[in-house]
């Protein structure tokens, strides 16, 4: 069941057969030395600033050890001191200060204590041949269609165990509004009531509740069926987001983990601002430094306080004082719960345009619920800790805004229009989006080749020096990459130059589950634990695709190997030493 010992074995080839020519031989073994050349690389930037300040420490303590010359310079030091007591502790004080100021206004850890996907009854499932007998079956479709259809399904990767809504499986099909809220609470529920057996989290402590589906938004909203179902606290902040296709679920995360973060811890103190017209103007320093760290997210807390400072300065009259009451803290202590959902009951296109046909064929029944904590007494038992998010929208280009449309078709049936331009705006999206967090993640040393590489093309005019693109499996050790499509999978495998191990999650999933949306993330990361992959330390990436068009990117670190036997409700358990499986190019559909 385990899978530990294949990221040591990833590059290897099979000794036992043998190459035809020594010109192979002696590539193979070229290949080889480069290699490690260019981990030794790696290691030497990546370690440079240690390996550099051990000889100059070295040399400063053997160059100033027990000199008398150094004992009677702390001798005078302490007289000097002793007749400025005063100075000594003003200075010991507001260093003290600004440590504090520091360290509180820091933002907030965001952990995941645990997550839960959805996983349907056996009578939901939908083979490859009952969905093309049920679309025959309706009396909609044309031939021509109902064969395009069956040609999408073949080379689409899915599996026979994918999950469509009881509504559609029906016959004749029955989308209305009743099935629609029975398919969204019976994947909400089903994966909350998971979650929160999981973690044993009371309802009660939920302050955060965010729900995204794009194309089901009923009225009252699906954040307010969970409130209403869960009973959760009256002061609860609940967001729900629609429209924003299949990288939804990771707008949820980053909206969550700014929420989580919208707390600045610091001393009780009121600045009173009197103007000249005796008109009093209170604000505390929290609010100050929260809105202007909110308005220039770059600016260090020194930059802060000399910008307080000024401002107070700047005044005519100002005094500080203390206050009993200040304001309340934003959310101190808090559970942010998500939950990432597609509803396909009223969003099943019945008409004959074939760019409104691919979704059909594509996407399938599920959901995710996810827990974010920013407590610090969470961190022993949360599985991983949220280091970055990174979100691109390229919604002002017209070519990228209209790629993935919802409208009408020529007959008035409502359908999600894919455009033939979507591969080539989504590998745009993903350059800005890697432009982006290559900086944060990745090590010292691929980020100098890349901008030697570039230096030497734009600047130098080197036509002959090739594009580098960076190692990003020297950054990450798990990738879960949204399962659109086999089409998606395949180019992001090329462009990242990952390999079939780390493109085995999201194939799978895309296999098992199909489309799912955004909660697709997590069913990857749910393969990836029941696999045994993770270790503690490991980095994962999170990246999806969404209309608009999006591409946004999570970043999380284990906190702790997880070990799968323990993941009993984990959706792939029961069947994971059946995968993975080999997924042919085409797959026969025979009715």
């Amino acid at each position: 069941m385990g899978d530990h010992g294949h990221r040591t074995n990833q590059g290897n080839c099979d000794s036992s057969v043998a190459p035809k020519t020594n010109n192979k031989i002696h590539g193979f073994n070229k290949s080889i030395k480069l290699k490690y050349v260019k981990l030794g690389y790696h290691y030497l930037i990546s370690n440079f600033l240690y390996i550099m300040l051990f000889p100059l420490l070295l040399f400063t303590i053997t160059s100033t050890q027990f000199s008398a010359n150094t004992r009677t310079s702390i001798a005078n030091l302490w007289a000097q001191l002793e007749f400025n007591l005063l100075s000594v502790i003003f200075c010991s004080l507001f260093l003290v200060f600004l440590s504090t100021l520091y360290f509180m206004s820091c933002p907030r850890k965001i952990y995941l204590v645990d997550f839960a996907c959805f996983k349907p009854e056996p009578n939901r499932r939908c083979t490859r041949e009952e969905f093309v007998k049920l679309s025959g079956l309706t009396g909609i479709f044309s031939e021509e269609n109902l064969m395009f259809q069956k040609k999408i399904l073949e080379r689409s990767a899915l599996g026979q165990s994918t999950y469509f809504p009881e509504a559609l499986m029906r016959t004749p099909p029955n989308p209305c509004m009743a099935e629609a809220r029975k398919e969204a609470e019976t994947v909400m529920f089903g994966a909350v009531d998971e979650l929160l057996e999981k973690t044993g989290v009371k309802t009660k402590d939920i302050g955060i509740l965010v729900v995204n589906c794009s194309l089901f938004d009923p009225t009252p909203s699906l954040s307010a069926m969970i409130v209403n179902h869960y009973k959760l606290r009256g002061n609860v902040l609940c967001y729900d987001l629609g429209g924003m296709g299949c990288s939804a679920g990771l707008i949820s995360v980053d909206l969550a983990k700014q929420l989580l973060q919208l707390e600045i811890v610091l001393p009780k103190l009121i600045l009173a601002l009197v103007d000249s017209r005796e008109c009093i103007m209170m604000m505390t320093i929290a609010d100050l430094l929260l809105s202007t760290a909110l308005s220039y997210r770059l600016l260090s807390p020194a930059a802060l306080i000399d910008l307080l400072v000024s401002d107070a300065l700047s005044l005519p009259h100002y005094r500080i004082t203390y206050s009993r009451d200040p304001p309340p803290l934003v959310h101190p202590n808090s559970y942010a719960l998500i939950v990432s959902m597609e509803n396909i009951t009223l969003n099943w296109y019945f008409g004959n345009n074939r760019s409104m046909l691919v979704s059909n064929c594509l996407f399938r029944m599920g959901g995710a619920a996810i827990l974010l904590s920013n407590r610090s007494s969470d961190r022993h038992r949360s599985k991983y800790q949220l280091i970055h998010t990174v979100r691109t929208h390229k919604g002002a280009d017209d070519h990228s805004f209209s790629c993935v449309f919802q409208e009408e078709d020529d007959t008035g049936e409502v359908g999600v229009a894919l455009s033939k331009d979507l591969m080539a705006v989504a590998g745009e999206a993903l350059k800005t989006n890697i432009t982006t967090l290559g900086p944060l993640t990745l090590p010292m040393s691929e980020q100098l080749l890349f901008i030697a590489t570039l230096v030497a093309r734009k600047v130098l005019k080197m036509k002959k020096v090739k594009a580098y693109i960076p190692d990003f499996k020297l950054a990450f050790e798990h990738f879960c990459i949204h399962a659109g499509g086999r089409a998606v999978l395949d180019e992001l495998e090329k462009n990242l130059e990952l390999s079939e191990w780390h493109m085995e999650p999201s194939r799978m999933t895309l296999y098992r589950f199909g489309n799912t949306s955004s909660s697709s993330l997590w069913y990857e990361l749910a393969y990836s634990e029941a696999k045994g992959r993770i270790r503690r330390g490991d980095r994962t990436w999170q990246i999806a695709f969404g209309s608009g068009f999006k591409c946004n990117s999570a970043v999380w670190k284990a906190l702790r190997t997880i070990d799968s036997a323990n993941e009993i409700n984990n959706p792939w358990m029961e069947e994971i030493n059946g995968f993975p499986v080999h997924v042919p190019k085409l797959t026969p559909i025979l009715l």
